[in-house]
């Protein structure tokens, strides 16, 4: 959460040849009486069925998906505002599934490593787009959020938990990366909202994407700051200048070093500046992106094992 997930998909969406599914495996989690085994096993279910278009066979997910639970899926919400008895029929969705070039899904709650079985069944042919963000600006924006949404609980901004994901999706993305190197792609949320056009077409190249003349603009849209930055705490719109940097104007040293201290390995392999002290953190001259290895070798070096 706060990774700037729904800004990359909404900008990976905008052709009609896309399928977009919003966090499917939500459900899943937080369920006491459910293994931690057979809680991986569902989630891997469900994620295959919706890959392959089965919603039939998914009454209860299916319901959530159009009651609007998972509210980002647009292509639902306009048919049920059109056609509603054609809405609630499942073979509908499975029919507009069946028709897109691409199934995008929109994976949060998931490690990296539980997907590695789906990138084996070749019928899938599943692509993976690791999108990372600094982990001082998730802290931050985290804060924020629980600020906004008190009940939300201060467990979401537990800098042990959320390194520690961090750390787990490292050691998994180096082997995936050398595994599937044309199946696996990292991303950095900064990159994306500072440099959005380049980024995009790269994207959409990897997934196999039309860049349409639609796509373009709504793009450039964003690129150019001509979407007003939306200041809802779901919002999707962003300032590509301020927004993924605003944390190093306002987020406490104390916290910034916490946050490094238990994500060391992690800034260095996603080339993220450590700032040595609050005059540094404060000092806009100084770039928090640092240049990256080519070809994953940064994950290879600081994955499990190395030095940090």
């Amino acid at each position: 959460m706060r990774s700037g997930s729904s800004f990359v998909a909404h900008l990976l969406t905008q052709s009609p040849t896309t399928f977009y599914t919003e966090e499917p495996a939500r459900e899943f989690f937080g369920q006491d009486s459910v293994s931690a085994r057979d809680q991986g096993r569902d989630v891997l279910d469900i994620l295959r069925d919706i890959l392959l278009c089965n919603f039939s066979i998914r009454p209860h997910y299916f319901a959530k998906r159009i009651s609007g639970t998972h509210f980002h899926n647009r292509d639902n919400i306009k048919l049920c505002l059109s056609v509603n008895s054609l809405c609630w029929d499942p073979a509908t969705d499975s029919a507009l599934c069946s028709a897109a070039n691409v199934h995008l899904l929109r994976l949060v709650a998931v490690d990296l490593g539980d997907l590695s079985p789906l990138l084996k069944e070749r019928d899938l042919n599943l692509k993976i787009v690791h999108l990372v963000r600094d982990p001082r600006g998730v802290v931050a924006s985290r804060h924020r959020l629980i600020e906004d949404v008190p009940s939300l609980g201060e467990d979401l901004t537990n800098v042990t938990a959320i390194c520690g994901r961090y750390s787990r999706d490292l050691n998994e993305s180096s082997i995936i990366a050398k595994d599937y190197p044309n199946r696996y792609t990292l991303l950095r949320y900064e990159d994306m909202t500072k440099r959005t056009e380049i980024n995009a077409r790269q994207m959409h190249h990897f997934l196999g994407i039309p860049y349409t003349n639609l796509v373009a603009r709504h793009v450039a849209d964003h690129a150019l700051g001509l979407v007003p930055e939306d200041s809802h705490p779901y919002g999707l719109s962003r300032n590509g200048t301020a927004a993924p940097f605003r944390w190093r104007r306002a987020m406490p040293f104390h916290l910034v070093k916490t946050v490094q201290d238990e994500c060391s390995r992690v800034l260095h392999a996603y080339g993220y500046r450590v700032f040595r002290s609050e005059s540094e953190l404060r000092d806009e001259a100084l770039a928090p992106l640092v240049p990256m290895l080519p070809g994953f070798q940064h994950l290879k070096r600081y994955a499990a094992g190395g030095r940090a």
